[in-house]
């Protein structure tokens, strides 16, 4: 970090606590989207916080995302105080949102950049890949716990932030549409990827179709459970948090655990660039449903259970589409590293797709033991 960005960042963090209380402001995760730090504050009577700037080119109203944080987390901390969010003995944990002392709201603006201040919950660490399948039923158990706590919370008090989240149709709409003004880079690569969506074409409308007909019906969802959104207690290592809300919004609940097992039972990660290495791991898949359903059974009905394995197959093709569509735009929605990137990261989804269609039989006879 340079010198002229850590003074600017100091500027911002200001505008949540007297600068003279600023010790450190570092980086924090490693999200696609947003821009994340730590603030470490000097023994001040105070607590460190998180400063993150909210991508303008993904949330196009900040102050709709800040104002679904706020109803959540305000839901959360009603069901932990009357003890009814299928906790148990567990510590859970909620985050809560900062006042800027210039305005007085949970927002700052610095001309066209949109800055929030959330608490920092400490004693609890982050990883970006289960470790063991010990981890990956912690997981399961979060989001199930998650699912719990957002349980009675009405649909109509969230503002709806982003158009046709997870709605797959009009993903395969957006990608269509940049691949019809021609692909100046048609290499062995990309031409597989052509080929693995259209292909899967059959698969897109699965879920949107059981929404149409009634047979699923929309909640709350955190929207990107991936692993490192969750917080693991440093003594328990248990799970006992769900951080980055900026996704939470109205849809299914079968694309949060189908995004959630995406994450957690690829070893190889997001990243990997040997395909061999990335394989749907079908041991953690099944300690992580294990864990979510021991939370969430009184949440899921017959039809629920039925297109769960549908979910798990589709979301990470969906979101190979997605990074694969972005890197044929010119890379303008993901932060990448290099031009290449999200073809890497699109080739890494489409060989878990494939992973997991070729153990269809062995993910459809767990859910089915587990219902």
């Amino acid at each position: 970090m340079t010198e002229d960005l850590k003074g600017y960042l100091f500027s911002v963090a200001e505008a949540f606590v007297d600068v003279s209380f600023i010790m450190d402001v570092v980086p924090l995760g490693n999200g696609n989207i947003n821009n994340t730090y730590l603030v470490k504050l000097r023994n001040c009577g105070k607590e460190d916080f998180v400063l993150q700037k909210i991508s303008s080119k993904v949330f196009k109203d900040p102050e709709s995302i800040i104002s679904n944080m706020q109803v959540s987390l305000d839901h959360i901390q009603l069901k932990l105080l009357s003890d009814v969010g299928n906790i148990e003995e567990r510590n859970w944990r909620s985050t809560s949102l900062l006042k800027s002392r210039y305005n007085n709201k949970y927002w700052h603006r610095n001309q066209d950049e949109f800055w929030r201040a959330t608490s920092y919950i400490s004693a609890a660490y982050t990883t970006d890949l289960v470790r063991n399948y010990d981890d990956a039923e912690e997981v399961g158990i979060g989001l199930g716990i998650f699912h719990s706590l957002m349980d009675g919370l009405p649909l109509k008090k969230l503002i709806k932030t982003l158009d046709s989240f997870h709605v797959t149709p009009k993903y395969h709409q957006e990608y269509q549409k940049v691949s019809n003004m021609g692909v100046t880079d048609l290499c062995d690569k990309t031409q597989w990827c052509i080929d693995f969506i259209k292909e899967r074409e059959p698969i897109i409308d699965v879920l949107e179709n059981a929404i149409c007909s009634g047979e699923l019906c929309l909640r709350v969802i955190h929207g990107d459970p991936k692993v490192n959104n969750f917080l693991f207690d440093n003594i328990t290592n248990k799970t006992v948090a769900m951080v980055d809300l900026d996704t939470l919004m109205t849809g299914l609940i079968h694309y949060d655990l189908g995004d959630c097992l995406r994450s957690a039972c690829n070893p190889a990660g997001e990243e990997e660039l040997d395909l061999s290495k990335v394989f749907f791991c079908i041991d953690s898949c099944k300690r992580l449903l294990n864990g979510y359903l021991s939370k969430t059974k009184k949440l899921l009905n017959e039809a629920d259970y039925n297109y769960l394995y549908d979910a798990i197959r589709l979301i990470p093709f969906e979101l190979g589409m997605r990074f694969f569509s972005d890197y044929l735009a010119g890379n303008i929605y993901f932060k990448v590293n290099h031009s290449s990137h999200n073809l890497e990261r699109a080739l890494v989804q489409f060989s878990l797709t494939k992973s997991i269609e070729t153990q269809e039989f062995e993910i459809l006879q767990c859910i089915e033991e587990l219902r």
